[in-house]
């Protein structure tokens, strides 16, 4: 067999066709790599833009593997082959690993540009090596496997006749143009382009921007690998068929073992689970994941005024392909009411509840709500389990974004609301206990409990919050910090007002503009012994601008840190104003980002009417005096004067 190797080495070589095309790929791939790391030095968006080209990979590799493997028809060595024992087999399979060998090639290519931008970016880390073999993997070598096989279908079965359009047909049914048009005619009655889903082999449709996620990193979720490694599967599969002898006990155990192999990797792709979809379908599109919600389930909501209390929280989750949870909710013995409101993100299939005495309660469920029927008696636990996921706040294999206002275990109604279309909790909320049992592979998993051991986290909090993925854990100034293992240029990613704001900060200078800008408007509350941030490294793709938790802060980054203030304050302190003070709040807030800058558009004339009076306003009766003032009036509903009114007085 080595012999033969080396022959077909030479003959791949002498070749000038395969030789010329695996040269000018080799060629494209260097060029490409080094502009983007000497231009960018940026991991995540250089693995990008290297993933996107992956369908020229593909076409490439299709042609080079049907010029070199169809070279035996074409120089009538075919037959001679077939003479000697397995022969043509030991030929082909030679020429297979000659081809496969310089895909590998490729892939090592690829992967030691990613491992030099890990120095430029300060990510010499064991889990962001790992993630970039796992993603080129998938992306590079399967789908490079993919179009090798296909290349070896071809020539087996085509003559020079047929195989362009043959290759054509491949190429428009893999590519994302068939994707594209199928989107384009699909509506909600005949959505078309699910089912041109598992062509779909690239990482995300062409026209997809956003920013990228730097704890989940590049998606890279099992189901991409059961599609890609069904089509492989399937092809090889037709290709043993033209090899397959009659009365062959090894040629049918060959087919048997391939065929179980492509139903493995079919049912895994039809189970799916729960990935951040950036496919081109509409209706499943990741940003429709969340927005849907309020429009669709809005009006289930059950009316229910009883409230009742949470004392604690008994968890057991098991993240994989999705959230598996079994959750146990113990009640404080107060007086039994008639029925208990839960909301569960609609995402997650319930699979049973029990009362402590193991017994299947009624239960109504509409969207996202979950209302427990009760005849009269004393309910001392709930336990619940159910299965799912959510676009935005995933769990799975790669990574976990559970953040603690999302509903990914119930929560009472009363202590949950939805405002301006997303999640935030009330000021009803209380501390609860916390015993969470968690079982994930993802590299690392930080929460705001404490550890106890391996996957057992307890403590005492108003909410849950568990993140997973490419994340470290750090200590800096007397704050626990948690943030992305990928950090270094993320400041270059995401704007704040001027260079001078858009930086790496410490936590501990977060927590103080936070005190101060709760100072100047006159707000109770004290960050200053925050023991805990965690920084998600930026918005991601969901837009998220932070959440302050009674003892911990979430933070979409430590840049910008007004930016990052005040969306958190924004949350917490303004949920509930009307609609028609939202512009004097919007006001008050870049007053409070940047007084400079405010006062430059005053200067300037660029500040409209409502933004002149605030001005004078503030300049009239002083800045102490004034800012407490215009946030008393934004927060009291029995206000109802209009902001103009408010402020000419």
């Amino acid at each position: 067999m080595k012999k033969l190797i080396k022959i077909n080495i030479k003959l791949f070589l002498s070749s000038f066709v395969p030789a010329l095309g695996m040269t000018m790929l080799f060629a494209f791939i260097n060029c490409m790599n080094v502009i983007l790391i000497t231009s960018q030095k940026r991991l995540f968006p250089m693995m990008k833009t290297n993933i996107s080209s992956n369908i020229v990979i593909f076409i490439m590799l299709m042609f080079i593997s049907y010029a070199y493997l169809s070279k035996i028809k074409v120089d009538a060595a075919e037959e001679v082959l077939k003479v000697e024992s397995k022969g043509l087999v030991k030929h082909v399979a030679a020429q297979l690993i000659v081809l496969v060998t310089l895909l590998f090639i490729i892939y090592i290519n690829c992967c030691l540009y990613a491992f030099c931008c890990t120095y430029f970016e300060n990510a010499l880390n064991t889990a962001i090596w790992m993630h970039i073999l796992k993603v080129y993997f998938l992306d590079i070598f399967l789908i490079g496997l993919l179009g090798l096989s296909f290349g070896f279908l071809i020539a087996l079965y085509c003559n020079r006749w047929n195989t362009y359009i043959v290759m054509l047909l491949v190429t428009i049914f893999f590519s994302p143009y068939i994707q594209t048009f199928l989107s384009s005619i699909s509506s909600e009655r005949l959505n078309l382009v699910r089912w041109a889903d598992i062509f779909h082999i690239m990482m995300e449709r062409t026209d997809m921007g956003g920013n990228i996620d730097y704890l989940y990193g590049i998606p890279n979720e099992m189901q991409r690998y059961n599609r890609i490694l069904f089509w492989i599967g399937m092809v090889l599969l037709l290709c043993l068929l033209k090899f397959i002898k009659r009365k062959s006990k090894t040629s049918a155990t060959a087919f048997l073992l391939l065929f179980t192999f492509v139903c493995v990797q079919g049912v895994g792709y039809i189970k799916g689970g729960n990935i951040q979809y950036f496919g081109y379908d509409n209706q499943r599109f990741f940003y429709n994941d969340e927005i849907s919600t309020d429009s669709l389930h809005s009006e289930n909501v059950f009316l229910n005024n009883d409230k009742f209390s949470v004392t604690d929280y008994t968890l057991k989750l098991n993240v994989g392909r999705q959230l598996s949870a079994d959750v146990t909710v113990s009640l404080a013995p107060d007086r039994p009411i008639k029925n208990y409101v839960f909301v569960l993100y609609h995402g997650y299939a319930i699979k049973s509840i029990y009362d402590q005495d193991g017994k299947t309660v009624r239960y109504q469920r509409k969207g996202d709500y979950i209302e427990i029927e009760n005849e009269g008696m004393q309910i001392s636990n709930i336990r619940f389990t159910y299965t799912g996921g959510s676009e935005q706040f995933y769990s799975n294999y790669q990574g976990i974004r559970l953040l603690g206002f999302f509903p990914y275990y119930p929560i009472p109604q009363h202590e949950i609301t939805r405002v301006r279309n997303q999640w935030m909790l009330t000021n009803s909320t209380t501390f609860k206990n916390y015993d969470l049992v968690l079982k994930h592979n993802t590299a690392e998993v930080v929460t705001n409990l404490g550890e106890v051991s391996e996957g057992h986290y307890q403590g005492y909090s108003d909410s849950l919050t568990i993140i997973g993925g490419l994340i470290q854990k750090q200590h800096i100034e007397g704050i626990d910090t948690d943030r992305p293992l990928v950090y270094k240029h993320l400041s270059d990613t995401y704007y704040g007002l001027d260079s001078d704001e858009n930086r790496q900060v410490s936590p501990k200078v977060v927590v103080e503009l936070l005190n101060s800008y709760c100072k100047k408007l006159g707000i109770p509350a004290d960050y200053e012994n925050a023991s805990k941030v965690i920084s998600l490294g930026g918005t991601g793709n969901s837009g998220f601008t932070g959440y302050l938790f009674a003892d911990y802060m979430v933070v979409p980054m430590l840049e910008s840190p007004a930016y990052t203030v005040i969306g958190m304050m924004d949350k917490k302190y303004f949920s509930d104003i009307t609609d028609d003070k939202i512009n004097l709040k919007d006001i008050l807030l870049r007053y409070l980002q940047s007084n400079i800058q405010f006062q430059y558009r005053v200067r300037t004339k660029q500040a409209d009417s409502l933004e002149m009076l605030f001005y004078k306003y503030v300049d009239n009766m002083g800045e102490d005096a004034a800012l407490p003032d215009i946030y008393r009036y934004l927060c009291d509903p029995m206000d109802t004067r209009t902001p103009d009114e408010f402020l000419q007085l």
